[in-house]
This record gives structure tokens, C-alpha cells and sequence, in this order.
């Protein structure tokens, strides 16, 4: 796995923000993960200066028992230093990728071609990366102990922290990456992070193409044909009715809307559409039941054709505006849904 950190903090009096980033990147290392960095150990650590994670994720990494892979990525009008101080020339396998511009575009690279993104602390720099991680689909890893822009990050994300523990980071270690001890912070970073990259919620999830929708919607049309010609059909041809109109609506909103359709958000429209279906139908057999006194319609084909387009109008209205109608339970049915497009 490759993770990128990204962060730093402008006065580290007791020196728990160094001690956490040189944990995590011993952690990483240790477990044969390779570190994305922008910057290597300098005297950017000396007393009084801005301290920064990468640097000393790095200088973690020398510590492990195995040589340590290390990816520096710098801009080529930046004078960051490409070289390793002689301790870890022994103990990290560094490799120096320039890339045009200066940090913001290497920035960006590592966020491209990193498996995970790791903020803590920071400040436009981070706030930076973060964004554009989202912006690529990469799980982010917000460490919230020592504020900053990662702590920003957090507020900011719509429902970030339920989306992590959705995705299976465990509520300890969500709590332990709130905290500054070093060891409980680097280890549940690190099942954070293979839990986001396995189950990534922030993941660019696979679009359904808008022909193979109209497809759909001319099979639909077709059926509700057959449907409607289908006299004396009595509950079965209802039912067929309210699904096929329910499927109409949902597609049709699907293909009408600006946005791209995705497999969740068409998965989590259809389920509400099939129950907006089944319950106009359950409506369609109280009716029946109150009028009739059994769950039985009339025999004649103008009857059935008449429930039919009446069934059909509700059923294809409720799901082509079922945003307007029913916000809250399509937005449940989309949590139920993601992870699974």
C-alpha cells in the first residue's frame, strides 16, 4: 500500500506531533508499506521552525527492522532537498520523481498515485491534498489530535466520520486517532487505513451509461403495453402495471437528471420506486376490499384498463419526483446501498 502524508505544525513544544508521525511512519514501514512524501529529514525540524509529518514519517521509517521504501515527489522549481541524511541511507530505499511546478503539482501527483492519504495537522497545503485526494476517489485518513487542516478536513467532509465507521473502522480506533499517544495513534492509523482501502467511501463509483437506461425505459414502455391489453388479468395485471410505471419513473429520473447515474444511486432510486410500487398496490386492495368487499377487481376490460391508468399515474409520479416526495427514505435506502455500487 502506498500512503502519502501530509501535514505539519508550527510549534511542537513537547514533541508529541513528531513522536506520532515518526510512530506512523515506523508502523507503515514495518508492515512493508511505502511512504509518498514531499519532503525529507532537515534542520526544517530544529527548534522554532515548522515541524512537518512527512519528514518525520521518514525519519519513523529508518527505525524499522527492514529497509524502509520511500517515494519522494518534488517540483522541479522547488529546492527541497533529494538526498537522505547519512543515518538512513542504510535503512530507507528512496526513490526521487520531479514533477513540473512546484509543491501544489507535486501535491497532486502523490494524491494520484497514492493508495491512501494520511492529514495531520497542516495548513493550505494539506487542506490542499485532502481535497484533491477526494477529488480522485482516494480513502482519507483525517488525523484530527492535533487540529490544523486535517481537523478542518473532518468538519468539512459531509459526514466523514460516518462514513469511516461505515466502511469498518472500528469506533476504538476512531477515537484513538482523536488522541496524541503515539502508539495507539500509529497502529489504529494503520487498520484505519487498510479498512478505507478495502472499502473505500470515497471511491468514484462506476456510472451507468444513459443508453443502456433508454434501453431499459423503451422494454419498460413495451411491457406496460402488454400489461394494459392484458384484460380480465385481475391482481396480477395491476401489480404489473404499478412496477412497470414505478420502473418508468425511476428511470426516466435517472436519465433526465444532470448528474451521472451510478449503479448506488440507481439501485437506492429503484428500491424506493419497487416500495412506493407495493404500497399503492396494498392502497389499490383497500380500496377494492372497501368497495367490493373483497381484494377482487371488476372482469370487464374497460374497468381494468381504468384502475390500470389510474394505478399507473400514481405509481409513475411518486417515483419520477421522489426526491420532492419522500427525501428521507430514499436517503436511507442510499446509505443502505453504498459500498455496493
Amino acid at each position: 500500500m502506498r500512503v502519502s502524508i501530509s501535514g505539519s505544525i508550527q510549534t511542537d513544544d513537547e514533541g508529541k506531533f513528531a513522536t506520532a508521525c515518526r510512530a506512523l511512519g515506523k508502523t507503515l514501514a514495518s508492515n512493508g508499506h511505502t511512504l509518498v512524501v514531499h519532503s525529507l529529514p532537515n534542520d526544517a525540524q530544529s527548534a522554532g521552525k515548522r515541524v512537518n509529518a512527512a519528514s518525520c514519517a521518514v525519519d519513523g521509517a529508518g527505525d524499522s527492522e527492514q529497509v524502509a521504501p520511500v517515494d519522494l515527489l518534488v517540483g522541479q522549481a522547488d529546492k527541497a532537498r533529494t538526498d537522505l541524511p547519512p543515518e538512513l541511507k542504510d535503512k530507507v530505499k528512496l526513490s526521487v520523481r520531479r514533477v513540473s511546478g512546484r509543491y501544489f503539482s507535486a501535491a497532486l501527483e502523490a494524491a494520484r498515485g497514492a493508495d491512501a492519504i494520511v492529514l495531520i495537522g497542516g495548513a493550505v497545503g494539506t487542506e490542499f491534498t485532502g481535497q484533491v485526494a477526494v477529488a480522485f476517489g482516494r480513502p482519507v485518513l483525517a488525523v484530527r489530535a492535533f487540529g490544523g487542516a486535517a481537523a478542518a478536513f473532518l468538519n468539512e467532509q459531509a459526514n466523514y466520520e460516518q462514513l469511516c465507521l461505515e466502511a469498518g473502522v472500528s469506533r476504538d480506533d476512531w477515537e484513538a486517532i482523536g488522541k496524541t499517544d503515539s502508539h495507539a495513534l500509529a497502529t489504529s492509523a494503520l487498520r484505519a487505513l487498510n479498512t478505507l482501502v478495502a472499502n473505500n467511501p470515497f471511491g468514484v463509483q462506476p456510472t451507468v451509461s444513459k443508453q443502456w437506461l433508454l434501453l431499459a425505459v423503451v422494454v419498460l414502455m413495451v411491457l406496460w403495453l402488454v400489461v394494459f391489453n392484458m384484460s380480465n388479468s385481475g391482481l396480477i395485471g395491476t401489480a404489473g402495471a404499478l412496477l412497470t410505471a414505478s420502473g418508468l419513473g425511476t428511470l426516466l429520473r435517472s436519465v433526465t437528471s444532470g448528474s451521472p447515474v451510478t449503479r448506488t444511486s440507481l439501485a437506492a432510486t429503484a428500491t424506493t420506486g419497487l416500495l412506493l410500487a407495493f404500497g399503492f398496490f396494498i392502497l389499490y386492495l383497500a380500496g377494492a376490499i372497501v368497495i367490493t368487499g373483497a381484494p377482487q377487481q371488476s372482469a370487464s376490460g374497460a374497468d381494468y384498463q381504468r384502475s390500470v391508468v389510474a394505478t399507473t399515474i400514481l405509481a409513475f409520479g411518486a417515483s419520477m419526483w421522489t426526491d420532492a416526495a419522500l427525501p428521507m427514505l430514499r436517503e436511507r435506502f442510499d446509505r443502505v446501498f453504498r459500498g455496493q455500487g
